[in-house]
């Protein structure tokens, strides 16, 4: 795909009255925050390496970062932490979720389920909170089988998963 893909596209998705959600990294992200994406969704090196930073030490330096991506145009930010959980950042809130205990059998897929599971359920409720506690079921449960999970195990994630406020 060319650089210019994604600004070529997001035209035709507001022609149609639709938000669109964003998963790539780098420039390409960062050009289209200014069309506010309904959600964006790094994980934490990516996010570090959107703002040229080290590793984080802590959730709030990922928080701040994550509220950088609002400022300059995203809605909601998903941040994907492997094993140290995920972070959702709205314009009022950040909240952490933490992962489920499971056993990882593959994590290709994961970031896309947990995306998908926020993008569905938010369009069915637009309540935010409840979108990022079924995106970590989503991607857990994902990454807890050997394929993409299904309902059943999604289900039985989501009852093991909890949310804080920060």
């Amino acid at each position: 795909m060319g650089d210019s893909f994604y600004r070529d596209l997001i035209p035709l998705i507001h022609q149609h009255g639709a938000d669109f959600v964003i998963d790539t990294t780098g420039q390409a992200l960062l050009d289209t925050l200014p069309e506010h994406p309904l959600v964006v969704k790094p994980n934490h090196h990516e996010l570090a390496a959107l703002f040229d930073d080290a590793e984080y030490t802590d959730l709030d330096e990922v928080v701040e970062r994550g509220r950088r991506l609002l400022e300059m145009g995203a809605q909601h930010v998903l941040v994907s932490m492997a094993g140290a959980g995920a972070l959702m950042i709205t314009k009022d809130h950040a909240w952490h979720g933490t992962v489920p205990k499971g056993e990882v059998k593959n994590s290709v897929g994961a970031g896309d389920s947990m995306l998908a599971g926020f993008t569905g359920t938010f369009a069915q409720t637009h309540e935010a909170l409840t979108s990022f506690k079924t995106a970590i079921a989503c991607g857990s449960a994902t990454a807890f089988s050997t394929d993409l999970a299904d309902k059943e195990k999604i289900d039985a994630v989501l009852a093991t998963v909890s949310i804080e406020a920060l």
